[in-house]
Order: C-alpha cells, then structure tokens, then sequence
C-alpha cells in the first residue's frame, strides 16, 4: 500500500500506491485511504524504529482533520513528535502531513 521513501528517526517520508486494491473498495472514482490504514502504516513505520514487531494496544487520541487521496497526496510524511518505548509498551505521538498540510494527529499505543 506504501513505499518508504526518505526519512530519519524522528520522520518518514512514504509514498502511497493508488494501484492499490484498497483503493477500489474506498472508494471506486475517489479513493481515500482509510483510517485503519493509516494507523497500519504508523505502527510498520514505528516497528521499523524501536525493531520488534508492535501489535496496536489503544488508540489514545485520533484526529482526521483531512482525507489523503492516493491522487492528490501520493507523497506523504510521517512525523514522529514523540516515541516512548519501555520494551513492553511503545507509545507514540506525532502526525502524517502532504504537501498542502496535516492530513492525521495520533497518539497511539502498542504492545
């Protein structure tokens, strides 16, 4: 669904696959990308830092102030403001942003 692209610890910058299969069901002409997939790919991404695999436990705090369509928003960045991992929980905070501004704000927690 996403190619990682570019980044750092603390971001990373991917770019979405509007190919997708994901995209024929949400939705045929106007393919947003769920909430759902946005919260799998911020736990792949922060996998990727701590290097365990991560389950999502609880979604603290989840705002979607805009959609991200795969057209318009192929290239986005994934920000990392915090990440607190105690090796038995990993908590995260931060928000994944377009060109045009911040699409999501989460603080999530997995296990």
């Amino acid at each position: 669904m996403f190619t990682v692209v570019g980044g750092d610890a603390a971001r990373a910058a991917i770019r979405l696959n509007a190919g997708h299969p994901i995209y024929r069901a949400h939705f045929p002409g106007n393919p947003i990308t769920p909430g759902v997939c946005q919260v799998q790919i911020i736990g792949e991404l922060l996998s990727e830092r701590v290097g365990r695999p991560l389950t999502l436990q609880e979604v603290v705090n989840l705002k979607f102030t805009a959609p991200i369509s795969p057209v318009d928003h192929s290239e986005l960045t994934v920000t990392f403001a915090s990440i607190d991992d105690t090796g038995d929980h990993c908590k995260a905070k931060g928000e994944v942003a377009a060109a045009d501004g911040v699409k999501t704000k989460f603080s999530i927690v997995y296990h």
